[in-house]
């Protein structure tokens, strides 16, 4: 079982925690809210969010309901691409768990430009009595930078299927994107 799925989910989560997308309901089938209560869920799409709450629990949330799925202990969960497969004991629900993440990395094109910046000068101060001693403060500045931007988007797909038949009552699909900054250079604060 790939660790990358999961972990690309507490990625997702984590920045922000959740992945908006959209649930598409290939027939009637119920599941068990937070609070216990059991929900039909009818055919159709509707928009969801998945949401990534620990290591050890995420959760849909749907039309002003939240459902809870467990994670077990010795699942790991992937970090940028790969699958998990839960069961629906494993899930506390009564459907098993299929998701797949794929995660695509683009970089764009090497910039040149001036950031601000703040640095830390160093001063003496002496008091009316002659006493001295040094103190620092923050000062605004500039810095020259040399960058591209790293954009990764991570594709979700999470299917809620039969243990017995993988038949797929549902699938979430969702995609991210991240933006990182990866500097080549960085001049000092001036």
């Amino acid at each position: 079982m790939s660790k990358y799925f999961f972990l690309v989910l507490i990625f997702i989560f984590q920045s922000c925690n959740s992945l908006d997308g959209e649930l598409h309901n290939f027939r009637d089938y119920s599941l068990l809210n937070s609070k216990g209560e059991s929900i039909t869920l009818l055919e159709g799409a509707n928009p969801a969010t998945l949401e990534l709450n620990s290591s050890r629990l995420f959760t849909l949330n749907l039309d002003q309901h939240t459902f809870n799925f467990t994670i077990p202990k010795d699942v790991k969960l992937p970090r940028e691409n790969g699958e998990l497969s839960l069961t629906a004991q494993q899930t506390s629900q009564d459907y098993g768990v299929y998701a797949r993440l794929v995660t695509h990395i683009i970089r764009g094109e090497e910039l040149v430009g001036r950031e601000t910046c703040t640095w830390i000068e160093r001063y003496h101060h002496c008091d009316e009595q002659g006493n001295c001693r040094v103190l620092y403060r923050s000062r605004e500045g500039i810095k020259d930078v040399i960058f591209y931007d790293e954009i990764h988007q991570k594709n979700v797909v999470l299917n809620l299927r039969f243990d017995d038949t993988h038949e797929s009552i549902a699938q979430f699909s969702g995609v991210k994107k991240i933006i990182k900054k990866v500097y080549r250079y960085e001049s000092t604060c001036y």
